[in-house]
């Protein structure tokens, strides 16, 4: 009945870009969102389902590091969750310390320097290789006047592959030591106040806290913990928006007293998807 109900709405284009760079651990990420938007059960007079969407797409992230291949589908039934599924193929290329593999799953593999000195000492650690990787994202949102709350927890697979010798591996960008076939967790929490003084732009500006932590489930159980200062901007009706993010790290390997994790994430989507 739902899929009859879906295939009844009328298709839209459903298209995101955004492009990431972060410091502390060094990263530059462009992502591309392309594919379809099916209104569903639409209720204009109902808050809760003013726009339920099912959003299926094709996704493509580059960086200097890897290139990470897939698709995803976002299922919104109700405006207070959503629950997105993706899989997704990455090729490491070698650089920028990736692929690293590791002997034993309580390695400490410490900050950007200790990694590069622990290839410097036995450069066959590093090389090329590749992983199959899928998961599955529910969250949470609420928006009580000006004050919005989001909780997500992502649980994901991993599936390694390379001639680098070791059994662990550290994953360059979800900053943590996992087996080549385990799971990770990545829960984040976010507190943000909304100014939107519906000017004809239609620009909002959220300022908040985030809190993200980060698990690999398996022999590892490497953790990463940090929270911090969010702010956003939106503007042109959805069109844009920027996002900055200051985080200090409370547990990390080699970053519990280091600097903190910064973040530059700007993104353009059409109005169609929200």
């Amino acid at each position: 009945m739902s899929l009859g109900v879906a295939l009844a709405g009328e298709l839209t284009p459903a298209v995101e870009v955004r492009g990431n760079i972060t410091g502390a651990r060094l990263g530059l990420l462009g992502n591309v969102r392309a594919g379809v938007k099916v209104p569903l059960w639409v209720n204009p007079e109902s808050t809760l389902f003013a726009d339920p969407y099912l959003i299926a797409q094709a996704e493509a992230f580059t960086s200097p590091a890897y290139v990470r291949l897939g698709g995803r589908v976002t299922f919104e039934p109700i405006a207070i969750f959503q629950l997105q599924a993706y899989a997704f193929h990455t090729s490491y290329f070698g650089n920028f310390q990736t692929f690293i593999g590791f002997d034993d799953p309580l390695a400490s593999y410490g900050t950007n320097g200790d990694i590069e000195q622990y290839v410097l000492d036995d450069p066959s650690r590093q090389g090329k290789g590749s992983a199959l990787s899928w998961g599955l994202q529910p969250t949470l949102k609420a928006k009580v006047g000006p004050v919005l709350v989001l909780l997500s927890s992502e649980l994901s697979h991993w599936g390694a592959r390379s001639e680098v010798p070791g059994d662990y591996w550290y994953e360059r960008e979800y900053e943590l030591l996992v087996g080549r076939n385990d799971y990770t967790l990545n829960n984040n929490g976010a507190l943000l106040y909304e100014w939107d003084p519906s000017q004809d732009d239609g620009w909002k500006l959220r300022v908040g806290s985030l809190t993200n932590w980060r698990m690999a489930l398996g022999d590892t159980e490497d953790e990463v913990l940090r929270t911090g200062l969010m702010l956003t901007w939106i503007s042109h009706e959805g069109k844009w928006t920027h996002t900055g993010l200051v985080m200090p790290y409370l547990r990390s390997e080699g970053y519990n007293e280091g600097p903190p994790f910064v973040g530059y994430v700007v993104r353009w989507a059409l109005p169609t998807n929200k």
